[in-house]
């Protein structure tokens, strides 16, 4: 019995990290749901690291389909908040910023985060959220949730988010024809990049860098923003 024990718990860990969508379906089939939208997460996780944007897709509207029978809880929310995030990073590959699915997934994980006061969530969510609206040309929407990007990171005094926010800003200033203000957003950046450490997963440190970087004369500037902008 040992023995038939540990063989289980070893294919166990082989399915977690190659097939946990398995588990999931397993789990879900023993009515144990929220095991079984753990592993849809992960799942999903897993497909977006391979890019797989259609196979996460389907794991995250799965776990998300599963989580309606849970209780509520605060655990519960934050499996959401996840199960969302996710799901609006692997609908922008799919489907483009601008779309409307991205958009409702997103503007879910936002509003989940401001119910259980979870600050960092938040700030992603807000970020996703957007990107969005600035792609679809929802200037001043954008803008807005530009701003409480902002009031967040000065909160915590991350240079990380604070790094972002302010890129989060020029992005929309600039679209909006609001050049001072884009400027004084980006020289942040370039005062800055050289030593924040970014702590969101949304950018990296060394394409940031790079791209603040090459804003020197007025047509850098707009070749710099247009860059940044884009890997949003």
């Amino acid at each position: 019995m040992p023995a038939l024990l540990e063989g289980w718990k070893r294919a166990s860990r082989r399915l977690l990290k190659a097939e946990p969508e398995t588990l999931a379906h397993h789990f879900a089939e023993a009515g144990s749901a929220e095991k079984a939208v753990q592993y849809r997460l992960k799942a999903g996780q897993l497909a977006l690291r391979r890019s797989a944007n259609a196979e996460a897709i389907a794991h995250l509207r799965k776990g998300i389909e599963l989580i309606s029978s849970l209780s509520d809880s605060a655990e519960r929310l934050k499996l959401e908040i996840q199960l969302q995030s996710a799901l609006g990073v692997a609908l922008m590959g799919a489907k483009g910023f601008a779309s409307s699915d991205v958009l409702q997934a997103m503007s879910r994980a936002r509003l989940l985060s401001e119910r259980i006061g979870d600050d960092h969530q938040l700030f992603k969510a807000l970020c996703g959220e957007a990107s969005c609206l600035m792609i679809a040309g929802r200037l001043r929407e954008a803008d807005a949730l530009g701003q409480r990007c902002m009031a967040l990171a000065t909160s915590t005094r991350d240079e990380g988010l604070l790094l972002e926010a302010h890129h989060r800003l020029w992005a929309t200033k600039f679209y909006m024809g609001d050049y001072s203000s884009a400027k004084q957003h980006l020289d942040y950046g370039l005062a800055t990049c050289p030593t924040a450490t970014i702590t969101s997963p949304s950018h990296t440190l060394d394409t940031t860098r790079a791209s603040l970087r090459g804003a020197r004369s007025p047509l850098q500037d707009a070749r710099a923003r247009g860059f940044l902008a884009s890997i949003d």
